[in-house]
């Protein structure tokens, strides 16, 4: 594995398909708190799929249907998760109150500290620019 994997292997490659599945049902839900869908948001949320090599929609409805959190059964892969989130919710270059909520409520769901949640968020608005160039760079299989 080359440098140029580190940082899918990092965040992108830590979830097993019921949490892929689980991450984009969740990604769904943030993308919509706001009830607009920025296509800056969108597009990130869509790159963030194509990388985790998830190809169905999430079904119609699922913003309002429950997601299992307990698929999340490891500290990486809620940590990663959680990132991935904060980092979409950020792509829009605006943190909206909605999104806010949803994720202090996830993070709690997780069993992610609200220290934790907060360096997850803190980073994610500082790196947001990186990670969609790292997705970029990485390119598509």
């Amino acid at each position: 594995m080359g440098m140029a994997d580190r940082p899918r292997q990092i965040i992108l490659d830590v979830l097993n398909e019921k949490q892929k599945h689980a991450f984009s049902h969740l990604a769904a839900k943030l993308v919509l708190a706001d009830w607009r869908v920025p296509d800056d948001e969108d597009d990130f949320v869509q790159k963030i799929r194509a990388h985790l090599d998830i190809d169905e929609e999430p079904p119609q409805g699922a913003f309002f249907a429950d997601v299992d959190f307990s698929v999340f059964d490891t500290k990486r892969a809620k940590n990663a998760t959680m990132v991935l989130l904060f980092l979409i919710s950020y792509a829009d270059q605006q943190f909206h109150p909605a999104e806010a909520e949803l994720l202090e409520e996830w993070a709690g769901k997780m069993g992610v500290s609200p220290e934790e949640a907060e360096r997850m968020r803190a980073w994610s608005e500082e790196h947001i620019e990186q990670m969609r160039q790292i997705i970029e760079l990485l390119g598509e299989d």
